[in-house]
């Protein structure tokens, strides 16, 4: 979501260069309230912050941590969404006046031009009060999912989360940080197709013991090749033939995705492969199998730069799975 017209140009500079702008345009009322925020007592109060607030909050901000690209990115997306929910982790001063606590969310507002509306502030904090910010273990998607109700979050949030992500690469060719509040959406909407999934995973694991992918992988790739439109007859079949190492006809690509999976699990292998090595190959054999494809061993491998294979079946299967 950043700025990428000028490659050579960091976040940081970014923030600063849009900063100085919009500091610029500030009035003495916006000053003037930025300064009475300085000045917050230790109780709270509900503020709506606008992007020149936020500016002039940062031109102050000479001592604080570094950005972070992925910070930004997934704030931005926040905001620019319209998911910006006040929580009890507001923005905080220290007694100096100077941030303590914000200046991620500071910048977002920055670079979106959007407001932090509604936000909690406070202040008249020590300096070495800082060290217990986010200090404890930090709330997951999986977290709210259970506190919303949904059986099984774990597995579900995990899988839908990595679906997402997938999906995401393939339209843009980008990585992105999704927000728990997104997962969380995500994975009670597919509550019954991910508890297909799982339940199609566990009926494989009962006969395919030890096989080369674990049983939450099996549960994420039936949940994606559902949500992409591929049938379950067609699903458990090629999980089963990737687990086996088996195919139903010469030269199907099952038999060298199944050696490059089992490759991947020892845990001397020179033959690593990343999350997204393994779902971008996964979904290329799924393809490939699809048309009953004879091919060589070395074409089921996928490398970053590539063209990511999707998640969706062919056109032609999808129009006979319509008929």
């Amino acid at each position: 979501m950043l700025d990428s017209t000028d490659e050579k140009k960091t976040v940081a500079d970014q923030v600063i260069e849009k900063t100085a702008e919009l500091v610029a345009k500030a009035t003495d009322s916006d000053r003037e309230f930025v300064e009475r925020l300085k000045k917050s007592g230790p109780v709270g109060t509900v503020e709506t912050l606008s992007p020149v607030h936020c500016a002039l909050i940062l031109d102050d901000n000479s001592h604080n941590r570094r950005f972070s690209n992925a910070q930004f990115d997934t704030l931005m997306g926040i905001l620019i969404r319209g998911e910006w929910k006040r929580t009890h982790q507001g923005m905080a001063f220290y007694k100096n006046g100077k941030l303590m606590d914000a200046q991620h969310r500071c910048g977002a507002s920055v670079l979106t031009g959007l407001p932090l509306s509604p936000i909690m502030v406070s202040g008249g904090y020590e300096m070495d009060d800082n060290d217990a910010i986010d200090s404890g273990a930090k709330r997951t998607a999986a977290d709210a999912a259970t506190l919303a109700g949904l059986a099984n979050a774990q597995i579900k949030c995990a899988i839908v989360e990595g679906w997402m992500k997938y999906e995401h690469f393939v339209r843009y060719a980008k990585t992105i940080t999704f927000t728990n509040h997104q997962v969380k959406v995500k994975a009670i909407e597919y509550d019954q197709q991910l508890d297909r999934a799982i339940a199609v995973a566990e009926q494989i694991a009962k006969t395919n013991a030890g096989g080369s992918m674990t049983k939450k992988e099996v549960a994420a790739r039936a949940f994606e090749m559902e949500r992409g439109g591929w049938s379950p007859a067609y699903i458990q079949t090629l999980l089963t033939l990737v687990i086996q190492g088996t195919a139903d006809y010469e030269g199907a690509p099952t038999i060298y995705l199944n050696e490059a999976y089992q490759r991947d699990r020892d845990e001397k292998s020179k033959y690593k492969l990343t999350g997204l090595q393994r779902q971008a190959m996964w979904h290329k054999v799924a393809g490939l199998y699809s048309h009953k494809a004879k091919v060589a061993k070395g074409a089921v491998a996928w490398k970053m730069g590539h063209p990511i294979p999707p998640l969706s079946p062919p056109d032609d299967l999808a129009q006979q799975a319509a008929e």
